[in-house]
């Protein structure tokens, strides 16, 4: 596949311990933007939208929209 026709790839990630570091370079290095959400906006919009609910698909969603929030990665 050429690199003009890939769609551009955003990856959210929240950097909790070490984990995030080598999943970041592997997907900055195929190209992925990469935004790091921090950990306390993850957890204040969480207690805003789902006050006694967590789950993967809450927590992606909410990440998305820190992405929006932080589009400079």
């Amino acid at each position: 596949m050429r690199a003009e026709d890939r769609a551009e790839v955003t990856v959210v990630l929240e950097p909790t311990g070490n984990a995030w570091i080598v999943i970041a370079e592997r997907f900055r290095r195929r190209g992925a933007k990469v935004v790091m959400a921090p950990t306390t906006q993850s957890a204040d919009l969480r207690k805003y939208y789902c006050k006694h609910a967590k789950n993967d698909r809450i927590d992606s969603e909410l990440l998305a929209r820190v992405a929006l929030l932080h589009p400079e990665g």
